[in-house]
C-alpha cells in the first residue's frame, strides 16, 4: 500500500497530504499512473477512462495478448 503508518490517524494524514513512498522497482510509467491516480486534488486526478488508456495499462494489455 502506498500509505503506511503506526496508527490510523497517521495513515489518514499521509493520504490527505498525498505523501507516500514509491518503490524503486516500479517502472517510470507505472509510477506516473500511480501518481495521477492518488492525486489529492480531485480536479487534477486522472479519470478512470484516462487511467485505462494510460500507456502503462496499454502496454500490459499488449503483453497479455
Amino acid at each position: 500500500m502506498p500509505f503506511d503508518g503506526d496508527s490510523q490517524q497517521e495513515v489518514f494524514g499521509k493520504i490527505k497530504s498525498g505523501k507516500f513512498h514509491m518503490p524503486k522497482i516500479l517502472s517510470s510509467q507505472c509510477k506516473d499512473l500511480i501518481h495521477k491516480m492518488i492525486e489529492v486534488d480531485p480536479t487534477k486526478r486522472i479519470s478512470a477512462r484516462d487511467a485505462m488508456n494510460h500507456p502503462w495499462i496499454k502496454e500490459a494489455e499488449e503483453f497479455h495478448r
